[in-house]
């Protein structure tokens, strides 16, 4: 017979206590109750390492992570699993992830491209550096480099493309526009697939954007594209073929914005090397720092879930989560 231990009055209420309270604060789970509130996750609750470097939600709702140092982290919702070089990764250096149409999860490192299926690990290519990865609406794959240009596969075939402007070859982000244009922000600048051809942006939108960190396009069709360290955002209106330059001038004269992500009221949220978060309405600027909510003021990387959640990956503070109404 299987005794039970003996406590003091006052040792068993704090051990029926704490056991409550391990029940309703689990750190590991998001209570999507907590609407406006910032949520944490960190290396004390669940990550490998606090600097992150991309985030993707897959179909099936998993949050998949990329940090810089502790390979990637997968959350379910109650709790991480986390994968890295002793897994198959070939770094654990995460710079983009994406899932194709067959559902195989890519991750694009620092030493080349993995893929994942069934949570098993593969080796794709090695010895290149993988920035970006996008999976179009056509069920293509996407795939930007540093110096080795953009890769694109198809159901039978891979295709490599690279430019005579070397800076075209290193690609910062990709994405598709509503008219299935594949974009790529790259540090020679903007530049976009159309089906046939690549076509600078320079020559539709009459002026010279230099390097690109990020591209977004709004709910109004409008495209968005980020210059680093500059004092401004260029929002480009396709429907009208106009160019403004949109200052986010909030105490520093050069903001360094390296995503971009919408909400469901139609603000726009700028994530920043040093400055925090920026949220757009339309109209005015808010910010968000360290002491309002945010656990770093540099602020890599952004992603909407389908729940409308805002999640935000640092450089030192994990991801932020924000839950939104």
């Amino acid at each position: 017979m299987k005794l039970i231990p003996s406590y003091p009055l006052t040792s068993l209420f704090l051990l029926i206590l704490s056991f409550f309270i391990s029940c309703e604060e689990d750190p590991d789970v998001i209570d999507f109750n907590d609407i406006e509130q910032w949520k944490y996750f960190n290396t004390t609750n669940g990550l490998r390492d606090n600097y992150i470097c991309a985030i993707k939600q897959d179909r099936d709702g998993i949050i998949w992570v990329g940090t810089a140092y502790g390979g990637v982290g997968r959350y379910d919702g109650y709790g991480w699993i986390n994968y890295s070089t002793q897994n198959g990764l070939l770094s654990n250096c995460i710079y983009a992830i994406e899932q194709d149409v067959d559902g195989k999860i890519w991750f694009g490192t620092d030493s080349g491209l993995n893929y994942m299926i069934n949570n098993i690990i593969y080796l794709h290519q090695d010895n290149i550096v993988v920035y970006s990865i996008y999976a179009d609406s056509r069920n293509q794959l996407w795939i930007g480099t540093e110096d080795a240009g953009i890769v694109r596969a198809d159901a039978q075939n891979w295709y490599y493309y690279s430019f005579d402007n070397l800076d075209y070859n290193t690609i910062n982000y990709i994405m598709e526009d509503d008219e299935k244009r594949i974009w790529f922000a790259t540090k020679g600048g903007a530049m976009f697939f159309n089906g046939s051809s690549f076509v600078m942006a320079d020559e539709i939108m009459g002026m010279n954007l230099n390097e690109i960190s990020c591209i977004l396009q709004d709910s109004w069709g409008a495209l968005w594209f980020s210059p680093p360290f500059d004092a401004y955002l260029v929002r480009f209106d396709k429907n009208r073929s106009t160019t403004e330059l949109i200052s986010i001038y909030n105490g520093s004269p050069l903001t360094f914005v390296l995503s971009m992500v919408e909400d469901r009221n139609r603000n726009i949220w700028f994530t920043t090397y040093g400055d925090g978060i920026i949220k757009y309405n339309g109209a005015e600027m808010q910010s968000f720092k360290v002491g309002h909510g945010l656990s770093d003021n540099h602020v890599f990387c952004s992603m909407r879930d389908r729940d409308g959640n805002l999640w935000f990956g640092t450089r030192n503070g994990g991801i932020n989560v924000y839950i939104t109404k």
